[in-house]
């Protein structure tokens, strides 16, 4: 192992590019670097076969854009080499998978179509999403090139998928004419602020009923975006006159074969919370101190206690009041003042009471800054900054939250 070490040891201090090429831009048999100038190119390559050589690694093959690099590095062939995944007289071997064309330095996308239905290619058969699938896991980006490209497609699935259309399930309609009829004919106010304001300004000036599906093949607004060859656009061409089907009977017009008219998609995110304040049963204002109306609150529950207990024919409760049953009335009270004044919050806290870590609730909330957390009574905390002092009383490292005067309605003597 030493004489090794010594030796990359040595590499690194002579060749500290080549040593890095090697070290950081080797993949699997390949290397692959760049450089600003021909000549630095050549003397890279150079040191990198010479560090390998030493090793007992011959470099076999360069491949470079630049016709003064092959020249130096003897290469032989000056035409053109192509990097292709595909076989035939241009093609060398595979680098990560692409296709990169030397003498244009340009990277090639190929796909291979012999692998589909040729029906699929020319149109007279539907594609499924299994084959929308195939189709765009083989494009292969690594450096996200052509992402603006392939991000078309992968909304298009994403539709697909929401329309909950199965694998090999042929898609038979344009989702986006599915989805806006589906947006006309239902409740506009369900869906996101776009979709609701425009499909609003349309049904102002049109009804639902005006409203026809068209499939692809027969959408005159297609001949305008989606072609391969140049469109007809002369006066008799259907993008002046529309499609056949306008000049026949309203009966003989292509019908959808939608079952339902409903969509998911832009649905707008809703959370609604139903919650009944009822007057309260405790009018604190009543009582000439907390000592009073907790004793009063322990007295009422162990009566309901009690009368429990007979049902069930156990022994009931009498006597002064324990300290368990003074510490249960206390936290009744805290959490009916927290209802009181902090619905909201306590709602949003109860929902996440597993979540004890992170703050859950809106920093629009007046209790956001003290990062509430529930005990373990259901009281709603603080959380100090003496959280962690072992000599702190638990009132001390978490202060019990109560509202004010005003946010509770009600008159309260303080705690």
């Amino acid at each position: 192992m030493k004489p090794q070490n010594m030796s990359s040891r040595k590499v690194i201090l002579l060749f500290p590019e080549a040593a890095d090429i090697i070290k950081n831009r080797h993949y699997v048999d390949d290397a692959m670097f760049s450089t600003d100038t021909p000549e630095h190119a050549i003397r890279l390559a150079r040191e990198v076969s010479q560090v390998h050589s030493a090793g007992g690694f011959e470099i076999r093959n360069w491949v470079s854009n630049s016709q003064q690099v092959l020249s130096a590095l003897k290469e032989g062939s000056m035409t053109e080499k192509n990097m292709d995944l595909t076989t035939g007289p241009m093609a060398t071997e595979k680098v990560l998978g692409m296709c990169w064309c030397t003498k244009s330095d340009e990277f090639i996308y190929k796909i291979g179509w012999n692998r589909f239905n040729p029906d699929l290619l020319n149109g007279c058969r539907r594609i499924t999403k299994r084959q929308m699938l195939q189709i765009l896991m083989t494009i292969f980006d690594p450096l996200g090139l052509i992402s603006h490209f392939l991000m078309y497609l992968k909304v298009l699935l994403q539709e697909v998928w929401r329309a909950g259309i199965q694998w090999d399930e042929q898609i038979s309609d344009p989702l986006h004419e599915k989805n806006f009829l589906s947006w006309i004919n239902s409740d506009h106010r369900r869906y996101s602020t776009f979709v609701a304001f425009r499909v609003s300004e349309i049904l102002d000036a049109t009804e639902a009923a005006d409203w026809h599906w068209v499939p692809s093949k027969q959408n005159v607004a297609d001949d305008g975006t989606k072609w391969e060859t140049q469109p007809d656009l002369s006066s008799k061409s259907r993008w002046f006159r529309g499609p056949d089907f306008l000049y026949r009977s309203e009966a003989e017009w292509p019908k959808s074969s939608s079952k339902s008219m409903r969509t998911d998609n832009e649905l707008r995110s809703s959370l609604m919370i139903h919650h009944l304040s009822p007057d309260s049963v405790i009018n604190v204002a009543d009582f000439s101190s907390w000592k009073r109306l907790n004793n009063v609150v322990a007295y009422v529950h162990r009566f309901i206690e009690n009368c429990r207990r007979r049902r069930t024919k156990q022994s009931i409760e009498s006597g002064p009041l324990s300290r368990e049953e003074l510490y249960a009335s206390e936290g009744f009270l805290f959490r009916l003042a927290q209802r009181e004044g902090y619905n909201e919050e306590v709602v949003l806290l109860t929902a996440n009471c597993k979540n004890t870590s992170d703050n859950v609730l809106p920093k629009s909330s007046r209790l956001y800054k003290l990062l509430p957390r529930l005990d373990e009574r259901g009281v709603m905390r603080m959380r100090s900054r003496i959280a962690a002092c072992q000599y702190a009383t638990e009132d001390a490292k978490s202060p019990v939250i109560l509202p004010n005067d005003e946010e509770s309605g009600t008159d309260r003597e303080r705690h």
